[in-house]
């Protein structure tokens, strides 16, 4: 089973997935993915946040692509709706062309997660020294998720509150998929 955590910088993704690594009674050979983007930065493959580019997407976009196919069961902290919506932030604001933006759009309607957990931004955002602390660009970009998910009809699951409570939907909706595949 392929789940993703979806959505902007700083709505606790990768907070999620760590403390569900710690938990695995659902979740047994599962790999876990975490931090594709800032590895990549950290290798200096690519820019992120506002600062991306169409190499920098094409570069994220086909890892991202790469852990889809290589994976019967992950769970990851982004996916290829994420990077999507980012390239389209960066094509509205013309740091990205629009042959990459169809090209990451036509990569991500050839991937079929099983669940894709979405949440939107509840917290100000924490300053780590990578995320951007831009509200403007963070809201700009939940605005790219809300349209992509409507215009291609994605069926996500939206999680809010506290760390307790998403966790509580994350594992009714893991265990329902499961039982769902059984029948």
């Amino acid at each position: 089973m392929k789940i993703v955590f979806s959505g902007t910088h700083g709505t606790g993704k990768t907070t999620l997935l760590n403390v569900l690594k710690n938990q695995t009674s659902l979740i047994n050979s599962y790999e876990f993915i975490t931090e594709v983007s800032r590895t990549l930065q950290k290798e200096g493959k690519v820019r992120i946040n506002e600062n991306g580019d169409d190499q920098s997407q094409y570069a994220i976009a086909l890892k991202n692509y790469e852990i889809y196919s290589s994976y019967k069961n992950f769970i990851s902290d982004r996916s290829l709706l994420d990077v999507m919506c980012y390239t389209k932030y960066l094509y509205d604001h013309k740091r990205c062309s629009k042959k990459c933006l169809i090209f990451i759009e036509q990569l991500f309607k050839q991937c079929n997660y099983d669940i894709i957990f979405y949440i939107e931004p509840e917290f100000d955002l924490v300053t780590d020294g990578v995320r951007s602390s831009n509200i403007i660009f963070r809201d700009e970009v939940k605005n790219c998720f809300r349209y992509y998910i409507n215009k291609f009809n994605i069926k996500v699951i939206k999680i809010s509150g506290t760390i307790d409570e998403r966790l509580k939907i994350i594992k009714e909706e893991i265990k329902n998929h499961f039982i769902n595949l059984l029948k």
